[in-house]
């Protein structure tokens, strides 16, 4: 993995179908000459592999020197509002690819056009941004490229963070399927494997980006989450939280570098999942976001590599894919500290289509009518597929109108003249949407030119139709002030 790869993700794919052709044609063959079918012995081998330690999972810690993404109940850690009390958070859905390329081309977007038509700074008025699986890759290439709390002032610089974020990774996940995890899966070993597998071949192809130029921010994804926490506590960087999900208990883990409240329903802290881990260890950035887009199959269930056994980590979309709970604990906890913030402007970046009544914004005229479906088809083999496609629908579907009750809660709760005194203040909290509108976008980790261009397109009309008052970046505008006004 040392080059740009050369062999496309289809001839892994036909490679591995050859191999295991051949070996169990083979084993078939032998076998057959005892009248031992093929299945049995080729299920007691994998379960009995199944019970070796070299079989499992792990993803790389680093040793820090403090713990990392503590939860605190405190202060400490948190940024302080603007001088003018205004900050922006900015929430990160999850859809591979797609949604990592979305993110990365509306928030390096945003920042081009607010210097030019905005009076207020974009890029540090941006305190927080919670993400969730492709939303995080979006969120580690845009986050890291701050200097001294503000992005690169070359235009050229911000384009790069997207073409970064577009680069396939497809390649590597098939060199991961075929080679070590193959090997881990039939024959696991301690010499062979070295920690390799397709999740540590999808961190190197995002950290591979650009090694024909320069890239002089690449080991800054390879810190532990500690050393941008410690930034965004000097207000250097956002601070950021890459939601992932605990296989065995269903509970949402945020790997965060900022300080989170504790005890928080359905939340499980960084200190409780290291529990019997001491000291705490700290994970690489590029590590925290390939956790939180682990996708289903793409990318395994890994636990840490330390010696006390840990829960499974895996994509934060199957808890929440739209990355509002993290942000709304953060954020009323923010509010209850600090006074000093008067407005907030949420934005909202989501990869794909809301689908059926989903809400541009949080103002009723701009809202969508419920759809009803017209003549749904009603054979055996839709009732077939009918409790799935249930289960995936009412997903979505759940998960965004439970969002939309937290954020309207979160607003009420604080614009409320009546609480104003018991929560030290009016403060009005505004949605800004971004929605890709496009038709059937991409979920895997690859895109198409023709797929780049159209979130390119999508982009530009966001911006560039003034008629559209529901629209993200009037309400953006309107929040950091129009220049010249």
């Amino acid at each position: 993995l040392g080059e740009p790869p050369l062999v496309p993700a289809l001839s892994y794919i036909l490679l591995l179908a050859m191999l295991l052709c051949w070996i169990l044609s083979g084993l078939a063959f032998f076998l057959d000459r005892y009248r031992i079918p093929l299945l049995i012995p080729l299920v007691l081998w994998l379960g009995l592999n199944a019970y070796l330690p070299w079989s499992e999972y792990y993803y790389p810690v680093q040793d820090p020197l403090q713990e990392a993404g503590s939860a605190s109940s405190d202060s400490e850690g948190r940024i302080g509002a603007d001088s003018d009390g205004k900050i922006i958070v900015v929430a990160s859905n999850g859809g591979g690819i797609q949604a990592a390329a979305w993110t990365a081309r509306v928030l390096t977007g945003l920042e081009e056009e607010c210097r030019t038509k905005c009076k207020g700074s974009f890029d540090q008025s941006v305190h927080l941004i919670s993400s969730v699986s492709g939303g995080s890759i979006g969120t580690m290439y845009f986050v890291n490229e701050y200097e001294g709390g503000r992005l690169p002032r070359d235009p050229a610089e911000l384009e790069e963070i997207v073409d970064r974020t577009e680069g396939s990774s497809l390649d590597e996940v098939s060199w991961g399927v075929l080679y070590p995890d193959l090997i881990r899966t039939f024959f696991p070993n301690p010499w062979v494997l070295n920690g390799w597998d397709r999740g540590r071949a999808l961190e190197q192809a995002w950290l591979r980006r650009d090694l024909d130029t320069s890239w002089a921010n690449r080991k800054r994804v390879e810190q532990g989450l500690l050393k941008w926490r410690r930034n965004a506590e000097d207000s250097n960087r956002p601070a950021v939280i890459f939601n992932t999900a605990v296989v065995e208990t269903g509970q949402r883990l945020p790997l965060a570098t900022t300080a989170l409240p504790q005890d928080s329903p359905g939340d499980l802290s960084y200190n409780q999942y290291f529990k019997n881990v001491d000291p705490k260890p700290d994970i690489p950035v590029v590590t925290a976001a390939r956790l939180s887009a682990s996708f289903p199959y793409v990318a395994p269930a890994a636990r840490a590599a330390v010696e006390a056994k840990t829960g499974h980590l895996v994509d934060g979309g199957y808890y929440d894919n739209y990355g509002i709970s993290s942000l709304v604990e953060w954020l009323d906890a923010e509010l209850e500290d600090n006074p000093n913030i008067k407005e907030v402007l949420i934005v909202e970046l989501r990869g794909a289509p809301s689908g059926p009544g989903g809400p541009r914004t949080d103002t009723p005229e701009c809202r969508t009518e419920p759809v009803v479906v017209q003549d749904p088809e009603s054979t055996w083999f839709s009732q077939i597929l009918a409790p799935p496609q249930g289960a995936l629908s009412v997903r979505n579907t759940g998960q965004r109108t439970h969002n939309d009750v937290e954020l309207d809660l979160l607003q009420d709760k604080w614009s409320r003249e009546a609480d104003a005194k018991e929560h030290k203040g009016h403060v009005e909290i505004t949605r800004a949407l971004f929605e890709f509108d496009g038709e059937n976008p991409p979920l895997s980790w690859h895109l198409t030119n023709d797929q780049k261009d159209k979130i390119e397109q999508e982009w530009r009309e966001e911006v560039d139709d003034p008629s559209d008052s529901c629209a993200g970046w009037d309400r953006v505008q309107t929040f950091l002030g129009p220049k010249g006004k």
